[in-house]
């Protein structure tokens, strides 16, 4: 199934998502399949757990470096 872009921003906030919670992004170049990793927890979660996120053929990503 294929999110549209507020949707998949939607179920990231219901998470509670936050950049520091990131623990794995990996880009497959040749299936141009990106995937991320982070910890979590949704406001009906009593404990953290991991999430993954699928992003096929459509991510843009800016990394800032402090």
């Amino acid at each position: 199934m294929r999110l549209s872009g507020q949707d998949m921003e939607a179920k990231l906030r219901a998470t509670n998502y936050t950049d520091s919670q990131l623990m794995k992004l990996n880009y497959d170049h040749s299936k141009h399949l990106v995937t991320m990793n982070y910890m979590g927890q949704s406001d009906t979660d009593r404990e953290e757990r991991k999430y993954t996120v699928f992003f096929k053929s459509g991510f843009l990503a800016k990394f800032d470096v402090w």
